[in-house]
């Protein structure tokens, strides 16, 4: 498995083969403030990884001053097809999650 250097911005398709990759693997992080969003709009981490398995990257990469790295919004539906938008990063091996938006 190579190692990619994450904190170049990737190609959409690029970037979204990694977090099915990492997802796969069970490799990923959840910030507190990511865990936060959730519980204020009543949603799981299962929510936010079906979006990832099944969403799109619509956005271009954002770069995240605070990760030092680009961050990359995940849109799709919820399996009860609720609209949900992910924001990740990718990070060596491993997908970190920062914030979901549902408006």
């Amino acid at each position: 498995m190579s190692n990619h250097n994450t904190t170049i911005q990737l190609h959409k398709d690029t970037a979204l083969r990694l977090i099915h990759r990492n997802l796969k693997n069970g490799k990923f992080v959840l910030r507190e403030h990511f865990k936060d969003r959730l519980n204020e709009r009543n949603l799981y981490t299962q929510d936010a990884i079906y979006v990832l398995e099944n969403g799109i990257i619509i956005a271009e990469p954002r770069f995240d001053d605070k990760l030092k790295n680009h961050s990359y919004k995940v849109e799709g539906y919820t399996v009860d097809d609720e609209w949900l938008a992910v924001v990740v990063a990718l990070d060596d091996d491993k997908i970190i999650f920062i914030t979901t938006f549902d408006d």
